[in-house]
């Protein structure tokens, strides 16, 4: 186990920022059918085979805040079913507060939904199964692992991720909102999700909220605690910096572990209430962690950022350096860069949902692309049917088709605040692949420099 902020500067310390210069209007944008006020449609988001899902975890219809789904289902093409689903269907309670649908996760045709604030806010996440017809079907439901005496409020299902036969599923409200993530693994038997195993922040704090977001990859997982105070050895001097741990899958030992490998705060331009780890991606060697409330680089407060966790695997290391960040060129305070990410091979999605992109905060994604030295701002991602505040980029997911931003506060014609999806065919953006054995350690240079000035700068480099 290592503990630390490490900083290693490369010898190119240029921050690569975005421009929004051009923007890139939606294919198109999908809203309920029966929305109502204050749904919040859009606040989370996921795609599995033929299908693709939003959350309305404030979708009072059947209960205040007991939340709601709406999948989409069809051919990949701009003509699908919509499907108001709830977990009343299936009658497992009306419950008050549920707040179903305020994480998912899909894979093939199951669609896994949070319900953080099922059975007194312990929590739960239910399978639903979108192939079958007319309608989806309930498949099972995953419980809080914890105790009924323990789990009162602790959020359960707040956040979920999924890679293969693996799921993790983040409770941030466990021991007075010191947080937990849950590792189940899939038999593919009878007994389907299994738990695996609990995972803790190594240096616990009331109130880290450790889980609130989770991501995992190919045999790594990053959970964030956006509200963990600062750690030294004299002082908590900084409240909710936030920081994220990695942990990593030992196939070698009996049974599986996953063990602890990190542990990760902001190294620079560290200020209070950034929240670090308030989103987190893993991407192969390479773990994201958003922190909306951060300073911009040249010293706008509250513009946020999005920190580049490396891992070198030639001397066994994680490591992150000021030069690895991504941030606007055009930052203004509180516009949540990176409040969402997500990533798909060589691209990337950050979320910024309250910025001034068209001077009525209205919000934006950018889109990034991976090389072998960079990474680089691709495009603006925009939606044209917007309203003040809608918080486009509140949510973001990327799949091999598309691109898919959530606006949960924007009115949708009918209702104000009811939300709408914004999606983008990745024809449109599509970032050009390249051989990752070819970048094992990537570095950050400024975009705008001309391609001359940056092979030169690459040949000072080797």
């Amino acid at each position: 186990m290592r503990l630390h902020s490490r900083s290693i500067v490369s010898t190119l310390t240029l921050f690569l920022s975005a421009s929004a210069v051009a923007s890139l209007p939606q294919t198109l944008w999908m809203r309920s059918l029966s929305s109502g006020i204050s749904d919040y449609m859009g606040s989370s988001l996921a795609s599995g085979k033929l299908f693709l899902a939003a959350g309305a975890p404030w979708d009072s219809e059947f209960g205040p805040n007991n939340g709601s789904v709406l999948i989409y289902r069809g051919q990949y093409s701009l003509q699908y079913q919509q499907v108001i689903w709830g977990r009343w269907q299936v009658g497992l309670g009306g419950d008050e507060q549920l707040q179903f649908g305020y994480s998912m996760a899909g894979q093939d045709h199951l669609l896994y939904v949070g319900a953080p604030g099922d059975d007194d806010g312990s929590g739960s996440v239910i399978m639903i199964d979108t192939s079958t017809s007319p309608e989806p079907t309930y498949v099972d439901s995953i419980e809080n692992p914890a105790s009924a005496y323990l789990a009162i409020n602790d959020q359960f299902g707040y956040s979920i991720d999924i890679d293969g036969d693996w799921m993790v599923i983040g409770a941030p409200g466990c021991m007075n909102d010191s947080g937990a993530a849950w590792v189940f693994r899939n038999t593919h038997g009878s007994q389907g999700w299994m738990l695996h195993t609990e995972l803790v922040s190594p240096w616990p704090q009331e109130n880290a909220r450790f889980g609130h977001d989770v991501a995992i990859h190919d045999g790594r997982i990053a959970v964030g605690a956006p509200y963990r105070d600062e750690l030294n050895w004299w002082d908590d001097s900084m409240s909710a910096i936030g920081a994220v741990t990695i942990f990593e899958l030992d196939s070698q030992t009996w049974g599986y572990a996953w063990n602890q490998v990190e542990w990760f705060q902001a190294s620079d331009i560290r200020t209070d209430n950034m929240h670090y780890g308030w989103s987190v991606e893993v991407l192969d060697h390479q773990v994201f962690a958003g922190a909306p409330n951060a300073s911009h680089t040249n010293g706008t407060a509250n513009a946020g950022r999005v920190h580049v966790l490396t891992y070198d695997s030639r001397v066994d290391l994680w490591y992150q350096s000021p030069s690895l960040i991504l941030e606007s060129d055009t930052p203004h305070s509180g516009m949540g860069w990176g409040s969402s990410i997500s990533t798909k091979d060589t691209t990337l999605l950050i979320g910024a949902p309250f910025a001034d992109h068209l001077n009525d905060s209205s919000g934006l994604v950018t889109v990034w692309c991976r090389g072998e030295m960079m990474w680089t701002w691709h495009e603006t991602l925009e939606c044209n049917v917007h309203t003040w505040k809608a918080a486009l980029g509140q949510a973001v997911h990327i799949d091999d088709e598309r691109a898919l931003a959530g606006a949960p506060q924007a009115a949708d014609g009918q209702n104000d605040w009811a939300g709408i999806i914004a999606w983008w065919d990745r024809g449109l953006f599509e970032c050009p692949s390249f051989d990752l054995d070819d970048a094992r350690d990537i570095k950050t240079i400024d975009f705008k420099r001309s391609l001359e000035n940056l092979q030169t700068k690459k040949s000072m480099n080797q």
